[in-house]
């Protein structure tokens, strides 16, 4: 049985090594929700006022909390790290939902350079201090895998096999998918209560 050819949603030629902003989205293997749990915030009885409130904040949902599960402690540790690992990649804006985790990884690397004494058949692609999106998070997805194999005792990877993402090209799309980052916890809640 031949199974279907993957779809292969990279832009293409495009270089995922290049400077910029880039949305990724990481799926649990399965969508199992191991990540964290969202629940409503209770409300303290004190912070509800008397007065009717009109405008935009009259019909305001419950807002959501989201709390973090012993493996997603662990797998927030390692996004942590992949800052500090790599001189050049910041993360900026992230949410750990239940099966998924959506962030904006901040790129910053040198131009391309050639070595100045060898000849290497790579040497085009090869950067000094280079890391492409690829490269992060197939390093992030293979250490939080052999953390999750060690933690439960299983032998399959804690994610799926590919991941999403968008390159973030101007200010507006940035916001945007700031505010979606912000609203998926809220977003959860209402689909799944």
């Amino acid at each position: 049985m031949s199974l279907p050819e993957r779809k292969n949603h990279r832009l293409r030629p495009y270089d995922y090594g290049k400077s910029g902003y880039y949305f990724i989205t990481i799926c649990t293997n399965n969508r199992l929700p191991l990540l964290s749990v969202i629940t409503a915030r209770e409300q303290n009885a004190s912070s509800v006022s008397s007065t009717p409130i009109v405008g935009s904040g009259a019909l305001t949902a419950p807002q959501p909390l989201v709390t973090l599960t012993p493996l997603g402690e662990i797998v927030l540790d390692s996004w942590n790290k992949i800052e500090t690992m790599n001189e050049n990649i910041a993360i900026d804006k992230y949410i750990f939902m239940p099966d998924h985790i959506h962030g904006i990884i901040r790129i910053d690397n040198p131009e391309k350079i050639q070595h100045p004494k060898e000849n290497f058949d790579f040497q085009v692609a090869e950067r000094w201090g280079h890391r492409s999106l690829p490269g992060i998070i197939r390093d992030f997805k293979s250490v939080t895998t052999r953390q999750y194999k060690s933690m439960f005792h299983v032998n399959e990877s804690l994610w799926q096999s590919s991941y999403y993402d968008t390159v973030i090209r101007t200010r507006e799309q940035y916001i945007d998918i700031w505010n979606y980052i912000e609203k998926n916890p809220q977003k959860w809640l209402f689909e799944h209560s």
